[in-house]
Parts: structure tokens; sequence; C-alpha cells
């Protein structure tokens, strides 16, 4: 097949932004093998894609010149651009804006110091700048903007188509969010990430009107079990949530989970939440709630909360499973093991429990419960050389890739050459653990 062919193959897959990465391969080596053939036969192409492609980062880069060089192969808007912080004070803003290369981005992310720059006025001069028209995706962290920033963006008409939204560490508060609740983006938002802002439910009920929201992160905010209910009106339309740190509690996770439809929600982040047994098994009642990735950990969660989340239907598809630095013993992790088969589930991270060798055993016994889990982590649990000895004659030690023990496990010598001996041990296990034994 020809590059224009496989480009053009790419560039009418029905998912084809599935492969922007190798669209975007395809398109610059097309360019520096055949200038003449590439402006001929290709490029024609790419403009006949032009509303498509702008509204999606064909490559997100870290300096002007980059820009510059990839808006040569695509000259049209469909580049990121995403500044250090070290770069951006107000001076450097106002660089930014006076640059023409700005109209050749649909996606910008600047990230501010730890000082009071570049603030509103930042804002104010991104606005005005006449060279920035076509950005869709805006990140402007540690802005130190206020309340005043965000009224500059949600007012601006250059920024009311956009889909995703990051204000993260800008002092903004609840009243920081009620700019949006009237502005004209709340209807195309796709993603919103707000963290550490000190929000409140209050401030959740300014996005209430938000109905093309899809993921959502509040993380590093007081949110409180209040902010918890405030999340319901949302929460049955989101992918993606991650309230880490947001002080929900078991109160908080039980408002999210009752009587509420969890079915869009494919990845939840839930870490360092004081979340015990009973939100737990408030969550695993919810019979919509079944998604691809969970993180849980830094909690309070035992042996009764993980045995709820293993008997029902939450972990059916779950690809990703951390629940780290809990409080599962024995009991929850032969639950886990023996509640069920889970056949999507490829990382599990379960180290800092207090769970030994009768729980390591039962994973080892129903290991084909487990047909697709290359990643397990059991650092820092109570696992010895009686359980290992058990894990080094089993055929499942074959099919972890990417085993983690460290110092805190107390094997012994005969547990770790029980190991790094066995015939079932893959290349890149005995790598990770004898570099840990050695060390």
């Amino acid at each position: 097949m020809s590059m224009r062919d496989t480009i053009q193959t790419l560039l009418h897959a029905n998912a084809w932004t599935a492969d922007i990465a190798a669209l975007w391969d395809a398109l610059r080596s097309a360019y520096h093998d055949d200038r003449a053939e590439y402006e001929a036969s290709v490029l024609p192409l790419v403009l006949e894609f032009r509303e498509p492609l702008c509204l999606h980062t064909l490559k997100t880069f870290s300096d002007l010149d980059e820009v510059e060089q990839a808006s040569q192969i695509v000259p049209l808007p469909c580049f990121g651009l995403s500044i250090p912080c070290d770069q951006v004070d107000l001076s450097g803003v106002e660089a930014l804006a006076d640059n023409p290369l700005l109209q050749y981005l649909n996606h910008l992310e600047l990230q501010g110091e730890e000082d009071e720059e570049p603030g509103a006025e930042g804002v104010q001069v991104l606005v005005d700048s006449p060279h920035l028209s076509h950005v869709i995706g805006l990140s402007l962290i540690r802005f130190h903007m206020g309340v005043q920033g965000v009224e500059l963006i949600c007012r601006s008409p250059k920024f009311a188509q956009l889909q995703t939204l990051n204000l993260s560490e800008n002092e903004l508060a609840d009243e920081g969010l009620r700019p949006l609740a009237e502005a004209e983006m709340l209807k195309t938002l796709k993603t919103l990430t707000s963290w550490g802002n000190d929000i409140h439910a209050a401030g959740v009920e300014h996005l209430h009107g938000a109905k093309a929201l899809q993921k959502l992160s509040l993380n590093n905010n007081p949110l409180g079990p209040e902010g918890a209910r405030a999340l319901r009106p949302l929460v049955h339309q989101l992918e993606l949530l991650d309230v880490d740190n947001s002080h929900l509690e078991d109160e908080g996770l039980r408002a999210l989970a009752e009587q509420t439809d969890l079915g869009a929600l494919e990845h939840l982040y839930m870490n360092g939440n004081r979340i015990g047994d009973a939100g737990l098994v408030a969550l695993a009642q919810n019979s919509t709630f079944s998604p691809l990735s969970i993180q849980l950990n830094d909690n309070e969660i035992g042996d009764e909360g993980i045995g709820a989340l293993a008997s029902g239907s939450a972990l059916s598809k779950v690809v990703d499973l951390e629940i780290y630095d809990n409080n599962i013993g024995d009991e929850g992790m032969c639950a886990l093991a023996s509640a069920r088969d889970y056949p999507a589930l490829e990382n599990l991270s379960i180290q800092a429990n207090p769970f030994g060798d009768k729980g390591m055993m039962a994973m080892v016994d129903h290991w084909q419960n487990f047909p697709e889990l290359g990643f397990l982590v059991l650092a820092d649990t109570k696992v010895t050389e009686r359980s290992m000895k058990h894990l080094a004659q089993s055929p499942f030690l074959r099919q972890l890739e990417d085993l983690h023990l460290d110092e805190d496990n107390d094997i012994g010598p005969e547990g770790w050459e029980a190991l790094l001996k066995s015939p079932h041990i893959s290349e890149s296990t005995a790598e990770n653990l004898r570099d840990c034994y050695e060390g």
C-alpha cells in the first residue's frame, strides 16, 4: 500500500481518531520522503478533512519551533502546545500571545509557578490575542486567575466551543465555578478538571447544566458527603470521575451509589477518602456499576468491602484495579480470589494490605479466574516463603509478566530462590525480583 493510500485509509477509518499517532507519523514521513508528491497528492486529502482534524490534536509540542515545523506539514489548527511552568510568567504569556503560530493550535496548556503571575491579566492577554482562535482544549494550571480569570474565559467568544478545560490550582473556591453555569461553553464541554481549588457542594451545583460533560476531575477539593450528593445529577453521564482526596467517607460514597445510574462510568478514582466497608458495600450493590478501572487506594476498606465488590457485577469488566493501602486480610483476599472470574483484569495493585499466605495461596489456587492478569503488586503484605513456594510451582507465575515484591515482604532467602529458580517465571518478572532481592 502506498503512503497516500495508507493516509487515506487512516483518514477514512470509522474510528480514525484512535489511530491519530499513526496518522501523524504517516503524514510526517510522507512530507519528508517526497515533498512534491506530498503537496500534490497527500495534502489535498488532509485538507478535505479540515473539520474533523481541527477537533483533534495530532501532536502536542513543548515549544513553538516544533509547532512551526508541524504547521508546514499540516497547515491546520490541529496541534497542541504545552509550556512548562518556568516559561509562564506574564511576560512569557504576552510573548506567546503575539506569536502567529498560535493559529495552528487547537489545544493550549500553560502551567504557572507558585508566585502571583500570570493572574487574570495573563488570561486577558490570551483572550486579546488575534492569533488564538481555534482552541477547543484549554489548560491554565496554577495561573492564579481567581474568579476574574474564569469570567474572562467564559465571556470570550473564542472559547465558546471549548471541549476540554483545566482550571486546577487557581484559587477559585465555589464562586470560581459560578461563571461556568451561564457560559456558552457549558453546552459543549466534555472534560473539566479543577483540582486543588477549595470546591464544595455549592461549586459542584454550578456544573449541573453541563449536559455534554463526560470526564470530571475534582480531586483534592473538600467536597465531603454534601459534594458527593451534588454530583448525583451529573454522574449518570460521566465516563470518568476523579474525586481523590475529597473527604467523601462512607456517607459520600453511599450518596453517589444509592439509586444512581452508574452505567456510563468507566473510570472511578476515589483514593484517600477514608472509605470503609459500608461505602464499598453500597457501591457493590449498585447493579449498574461495572467500570474498566477503579482506584480505591489509601482508604479503610476491609474484608467485608472487598468481598462485596468481588461477589457482585462491579468487577466483571474491570481491567485495572488498585486497592492498595487498605485493611484487606486473608478473608478478603480469599473472597476476591474465589468469588468469580475476572476475564478482563490485567493489573492488580493490592500492596500494603495485611493479608498473608492463606489469601495469597487462595489466589494461586484460583489462578484460572485471572486469565489476563499480568501485573501484580504484593509489596508490603504479610506473605511468606510458604505462599511464594506455592506460587513458584504454579503456571500462574508464568502468566505474571510483572510481579512486584519488596524488602518489606518477609519471604526469606528460600522464598526468593524458589521464585527465581521456578521453571514458570517470566523473564521480566525474574529481572524485577532479582533487582529487588540483590538490592
